[in-house]
């Protein structure tokens, strides 16, 4: 490829060229998993590392062997089994290769050795791994950086770990969208206390060959960009709030990072949010706020607007947001929270609503926190289920929901308490035959870690 130069945050990176994301540190990442092992990550040195802890499914109630030839489907639970039901069928408690649904296989805790606040925001499957973005601290008495972490799928060992390229401050990165042969991250960058947006193409590296950069594209409308997603060619991200006035959708040439539309619409604060986007079979749509109340909206890049409205009967309570969003042609699932006012106590909601405004089925969800029930992300599975990720209570603690996209029924639904000191979060979930979620683990007086876990679906 080849192409224009593209400005921004802070530095000039030709279109088409590809550049190691080396960062200037020492790559200094630890763990301190339950199982107390260190993995080596990336190359070289002092190469980052992370902690996997892997924990086996137990059962209660059947006839247990420990013949080393388990065979599931006979009834007795044998080996590592979790679980064996025999010729009986209950997805709720037992999957069809005797597992324990929700069953983490793996953990990975993932900080740097220097104090600070580490977090993972969203996840994809990308060439059969595990891609999480987040952010991390990298030198000591620094603020935060963007990153981006490669997992092995089968173990959750760190494969590589990049450092988007950026201006001096504070960073993170927010969404990832998958494409053939590379990833797109947004996110936000804090120069001198003021955000700036930004989205990125990456070619995510693993063991000895470093994540490069395609182009990184700060220079667009607002200051935050929250969302990205791409489909068919068609690259989008959501721009504006935290300090902005207002927010809106950019459109980007996905194979320079060229600006093709963009526009922000002015709304106060804490009234307006795009918060997820997904394309139905009318074209793209995004999830999230307008007027306090939850929405999805069709975009309309020629007239440059977010159209009709399908406001969601979420509650009348006041203050309500759509934070997750999965495509079902033409209906989508969609997830998040509502609350009485700015501070006032909130329930996750999940449910499928067509674009005709009709709302198939919604749940919600309370745990008694004040502030902390949401649903913070949603997909789709192969056999038709809605998965949903957030938390719930106070201090929050990181929950799952698993529910029949035809009827909401719940098929299965798991908190994790074991994986909380202080408030724990799941922020992203991807579903690839297992179920793999992305968050935030706050360690009392110690900052946080990022974490990442496959589940047995």
């Amino acid at each position: 490829m080849s192409g224009p130069a593209i400005v921004g945050l802070g530095l000039v990176i030709v279109a088409g060229s590809c550049n190691a994301l080396n960062g200037d540190y020492d790559g200094g990442m630890t763990g301190t998993g339950s199982s107390g092992t260190t993995l080596s990550a990336s190359s070289g040195g002092d190469g980052p590392a992370a902690s996997t802890s892997t924990t086996a499914g137990s059962s209660s109630g059947s006839p247990q062997s420990s013949g080393p030839n388990p065979e599931c489907g006979n009834g007795v639970v044998e080996g590592d089994e979790g679980c064996d039901l025999g010729d009986e069928v209950d997805e709720g408690v037992c999957t069809d290769d005797c597992r324990i649904p929700g069953e983490p296989e793996w953990e990975t805790d993932f900080e740097t050795r220097f104090s600070g606040s580490h977090r993972f925001s969203a996840l994809a499957i990308f060439e059969g791994d595990v891609i999480a973005v987040g952010r991390a601290v990298l030198q000591p008495g620094m603020p935060r950086s963007p990153v981006i972490v490669r997992f092995d799928r089968e173990d959750g060992q760190v494969a590589s770990v990049g450092v988007l390229p950026g201006p001096t401050g504070e960073g993170e990165a927010f969404s990832i969208a998958a494409a053939p042969n590379r990833v797109f991250v947004a996110g936000s960058w804090r120069p001198e206390g003021t955000y700036s947006g930004f989205v990125a193409c990456l070619e995510p590296g693993a063991g000895d060959v470093p994540t490069e950069v395609c182009w990184v594209q700060g220079d667009i409308a607002g200051q935050i960009s929250h969302a990205v997603g791409w489909e068919a060619g068609q690259l989008l991200a959501t721009t504006g709030r935290f300090n902005a006035e207002g927010y809106g959708i950019v459109e980007l040439n996905d194979d320079d990072g060229v600006v093709l539309t963009e526009w922000l619409d002015p709304a106060p604060m804490d009234s307006g949010q795009f918060e997820a986007i997904a394309w139905t079979d009318d074209g793209p749509v995004v999830g999230g706020m307008v007027d306090a109340d939850a929405i999805v909206g069709e975009v309309q890049l020629a007239t440059q607007e977010v159209s009709p409205w399908l406001v969601l009967p979420v509650s009348s309570r006041g203050r309500d947001i759509v934070q997750g969003l999965w495509s079902l042609g033409d209906a989508v699932a969609a997830g998040g929270w509502s609350a009485g006012s700015n501070n006032g106590p909130r329930q996750a909601f999940v449910g499928i609503y067509e674009m005709s405004g009709f709302t198939s089925w919604e749940r919600t969800f309370q745990g008694g926190g004040a502030s902390s029930d949401e649903v913070e992300a949603v997909t789709v599975d192969e056999a038709g289920h809605v998965i949903a990720v957030g938390m719930l209570g106070e201090p929050a603690v990181p929950a799952i929901w698993k529910l029949e996209v035809s009827t909401g029924e719940t098929v299965w639904e798991r908190q994790y308490p074991e994986l909380a000191e202080d408030d724990t979060f799941f922020r992203g979930v991807v579903v690839d035959h297992d179920i793999f979620v992305a968050g935030e683990r706050r360690l009392l007086g110690e900052g946080s870690q990022g974490i990442v876990l496959r589940l047995a679906p």
